[in-house]
């Protein structure tokens, strides 16, 4: 009993601090195209230009890229001008 009351206010107290993302954009882009994400979730703070990351593979590269916020949805615009076909990823942190 003790250990089902202990369980659930864990869960309780702890619950608001476990949240998801995430991220809708196309499949595949051509070198050179303009990338659009929309990010959706709930963010207790913004995502700043700073918690945003471009991986290729598992090595962080430098991508120019900006970030909206409209309609309570956040969009991240990154340019693929002088990339190489590759698989990215993006980290938001």
């Amino acid at each position: 009993m003790k250990r089902g009351v202990f369980l659930l206010l864990v869960l309780v107290l702890f619950f608001p601090l476990i949240s998801s993302a995430s991220i809708e954009i196309k499949n595949s882009y051509s070198s050179g195209e303009t990338i659009i994400a929309k990010v959706l979730g709930s963010f207790v703070d913004p995502i700043l230009e700073s918690n945003v990351e471009f991986y290729r593979g598992h090595v962080k590269i430098p991508i120019d890229y900006e970030i909206g916020f409209l309609n309570n949805e956040y969009y991240i615009k990154a340019s693929l001008i002088g990339k190489t076909a590759n698989n990215y990823s993006i980290q938001i942190s």
